[in-house]
């Protein structure tokens, strides 16, 4: 484990990733996971309702093994991979625009943030297009626990009946238009499906581009 890995485990949002190794009958499970890839990690969400992959792209790319949510090291930038399931904060009944969704998103995580900082958060917001994708780019400046972190900021995203958010924290002096830049492109490589995905032939389809590149 390198040093960024020992300054990344303060950051009270370590996490947790599933293995890859699955059987060929449970190639079309539903849970979270990641695949090794030549450029990092393929991340996979399969639910009920709506699943999605996502590219973890970098030229040093590491994944953290603790916690609930995963989280990965990407060129020394901490990304976390959250998901919120809507009836937390969205009543049974409610016609919401996306737009609505993450507000009332963010409300209810600042809220639950604040609490833990036991302070209320100051909150920067800017509502932003990821390609063809209705985001919002939210965070705040850290009113404690700020020794290494000053601030946190995530990149939200309507998928299905829950909210997608990519987080990272920053480190003291770091330029936030930089992260902003990271977690869009990120966010970029977002695809959703109906139907969950194959785990099993997209593990065959890296493996063979893993032979090629060998060859």
């Amino acid at each position: 484990m390198n040093k960024f890995v020992n300054r990344f485990a303060v950051a009270a949002m370590i996490v947790c990733l599933l293995s890859p190794v699955i059987s060929a009958q449970k190639a079309k499970t539903y849970g979270k996971l990641s695949i090794k890839t030549a450029y990092g990690y393929l991340f996979i969400s399969n639910t009920s309702e709506k699943s999605f992959t996502l590219e973890i792209r970098g030229k040093e790319v590491e994944a953290i093994k603790e916690g609930n949510n995963p989280t990965f090291i990407v060129d020394e930038k901490l990304l976390q991979i959250v998901q919120a399931d809507t009836k937390a904060f969205v009543s049974a009944n409610a016609k919401l625009t996306e737009e609505q969704i993450l507000e009332k998103d963010k409300i209810w995580e600042s809220e639950y943030l604040s609490g833990a900082f036991k302070k209320k958060l100051e909150l920067k917001t800017e509502k932003v297009t990821v390609k063809d994708f209705k985001t919002m780019f939210w965070g705040y400046t850290r009113p404690s626990m700020n020794e290494e972190y000053d601030r946190d900021y995530l990149l939200t995203k309507v998928v299905g009946k829950e909210v997608l958010a990519l987080s990272s924290s920053l480190f003291i002096g770091e330029k936030l238009p930089d992260y902003q830049n990271f977690l869009a492109d990120t966010l970029a490589t977002l695809k959703i499906s109906d139907e969950p995905f194959d785990i099993q032939k997209l593990t065959e389809e890296f493996r063979k581009e893993a032979e090629k590149k060998t060859d």
